[in-house]
């Protein structure tokens, strides 16, 4: 559905929530891959929820200061994804994971 929901809407930038847990993503260019960050947890500090969905807006927007998703292609490493929002680890690491829909 989220898939669906941003395509129909031609917007390649998401946020998907539970209120107490966050994740933000991108899909790319040709709609096949996507960058989401790790779960961050509703009561994260420094930085916090919103600072963090400000500079996704930011970002988003395509505004100076803002994240630039790298290029995606055979040169970026994948995952494939095979799990349910119930298997997500609530991580509060910076790292972001790319996954391939094939």
């Amino acid at each position: 559905q989220l898939w669906d929901t941003c395509f129909s809407s031609n917007c390649q930038w998401f946020v998907v929530s539970t209120y107490t847990h966050w994740v933000l993503g991108v899909f790319s260019a040709g709609w096949t891959d996507v960058f989401v960050t790790s779960v961050y947890k509703h009561d994260r500090r420094n930085p916090t929820v919103l600072e963090l969905l400000l500079f996704w807006v930011i970002s988003a927007m395509g505004c100076e200061g803002g994240w630039v998703p790298p290029q995606f292609g055979s040169d970026v490493p994948s995952q494939l994804l095979c799990a349910t929002v119930a298997d997500m680890p609530v991580d509060d690491t910076k790292y972001l994971t790319i996954a391939r829909y094939e």
